[in-house]
């Protein structure tokens, strides 16, 4: 990840963001941002911005908007796109330098009511 996308994905829209609704959790991102540049995992500073949540339908807004249907649960519809792509891409190998066996493999949860799976 680096200020221009992540990965094979370049541009603003891959720009990473942690959005935050209240102080408490600006505050537990900021300091978890801090232990991890400290930590010395990553040989550069890490560029992701941390920023109020303030949701925006449409394109061209510097907010945070759902993606589009097609792209919810998309690991658990299409899990070999998503293997091949997280190999070619180079992310499973940067993840395996970053975290090692730390890291593990994700464990895959059913989409909830809303549609949205997750990783944990």
């Amino acid at each position: 990840m680096d200020d221009g996308g992540q990965f094979c994905d370049r541009g603003t829209a891959y720009l990473t963001r942690v959005f935050y609704q209240n102080d408490e959790e600006r505050r537990l991102a900021e300091q978890r941002m801090r232990e991890f540049e400290e930590s010395g995992r990553l040989p550069r500073p890490i560029v992701t911005e941390i920023r109020p949540l303030n949701v925006i339908e449409g394109d061209g807004h510097d907010g945070f908007w759902h993606a589009e249907e097609y792209h919810q649960s998309y690991y658990l519809v299409n899990p070999i796109r998503c293997r091949l792509y997280k190999e070619a891409c180079g992310r499973a190998r940067r993840l395996d330098e970053i975290w090692g066996r730390e890291a593990g493999e994700p464990t895959l949860r059913a989409p909830s009511r809303t549609g949205a799976g997750s990783l944990q």
